[in-house]
């Protein structure tokens, strides 16, 4: 409640005493976005199934670096493998 929050949320009672205390009560789903941090994403890999291949967890082809086969940030449900 630093008064900076967009009107809609406090008319909503979207506020918590801190900013991880609301991003976790409310933007679970999308913590490090509420919490403005930079995604890169793990490196790891998950599979593409409309592609039918396997792909890395990157937000681009050079982060994290070693990123060779990109394929964008996984998705939660996504299952992530070494």
């Amino acid at each position: 409640n630093d008064g900076l929050e967009p009107h809609w949320m406090t008319l909503n009672s979207y506020t918590e005493p801190t900013l991880d205390g609301c991003c976790v009560k409310y933007f679970k789903w999308n913590y490090n976005a509420c919490m403005n941090d930079t995604i890169v994403g793990s490196g790891d890999w998950y599979v593409n199934y409309e592609d039918k291949k396997c792909v890395q967890d990157c937000a681009s082809a050079t982060s994290p670096p070693g990123c060779t086969y990109f394929g964008g940030l996984a998705s939660p449900t996504e299952t992530l493998y070494k």
